[in-house]
C-alpha cells in the first residue's frame, strides 16, 4: 500500500452486506484520500463501490468515539497547548538542571571532606608511628640499663643495696618510657 493511501478513513456502520435494492450508491475514488474535512457515513442498504485502497470500515460507536475525539481536537487550539506543554518541558528541564547542580556541588563537598579527613588520618598515623618507634628506643634503653646494673650487682657482696638501685634504675626507666 502506497504512503498516499495510508489516510484512514472511518464509516458509521459496518455494512453486513450489499443489496441491490439499495437506498443509495457511494463511489469511493482515490480523490477522496485527500479529504480531510468530513467523514463519510453510510448506512445499513447502502452500496458502497471502492475504486481505492486505504479504506478502514469501524462499527458506529467506534465511529462515535472517534468523531468526539477528533472534534475535541478541532475545539482545542494546538499551538496554545504546545506552548503550554513546551513551557512545562523547559521548567521541568530547569529543575532537573538545578537538582543535577546540587548534586555534583554536594558530591564536591563530600569529596572535599573525604579528601580531609584522609589526610588528617595520615598524619595521625605518621605520629603514632613516631610515638612508638620513641617508645620502642626508650624502651631498649631501659632494658640496657637494666641489664648493666645486673651485672654491676652481681659483681658486688652486698646485693641488697644494688637491688635498691637496680629497682630506682628501672623505675627511672620507666618513667621516662611513661612520659614519652
Amino acid at each position: 500500500m502506497s504512503g498516499h493511501n495510508k489516510y484512514l478513513i472511518f464509516f458509521g456502520i459496518l455494512l453486513s452486506g450489499f443489496h441491490l435494492n439499495a437506498q443509495s450508491f457511494i463511489t469511493i475514488d482515490s480523490s477522496y484520500l485527500s479529504k480531510t474535512a468530513h467523514f463519510l457515513m453510510a448506512k445499513t442498504g447502502d452500496t458502497i463501490c471502492f475504486k481505492t485502497g486505504g479504506i478502514y470500515l469501524v462499527e458506529s460507536k467506534q465511529f462515535e468515539s472517534m468523531k468526539e475525539i477528533i472534534d475535541f481536537m478541532d475545539s482545542i487550539n494546538i499551538e496554545e497547548t504546545a506552548q503550554l506543554v513546551i513551557e512545562e518541558n523547559e521548567r521541568k528541564i530547569n529543575e532537573a538542571n538545578n537538582l543535577l547542580r546540587n548534586l555534583l556541588k554536594n558530591c564536591n563537598d563530600e569529596h572535599e571532606l573525604t579528601k580531609s579527613t584522609l589526610m588528617y588520618t595520615q598524619k595521625s598515623l605518621k605520629d603514632l608511628s613516631f610515638s612508638l618507634e620513641n617508645t620502642q628506643n626508650a624502651l631498649t634503653l631501659a632494658n640496657e640499663s637494666v641489664n648493666s646494673s645486673t651485672r654491676l650487682l652481681s659483681g658486688y657482696r652486698s646485693p641488697r643495696i644494688w637491688q635498691s638501685v637496680l629497682i630506682a634504675l628501672a623505675g627511672i626507666g620507666v618513667g621516662v618510657v611513661l612520659t614519652q
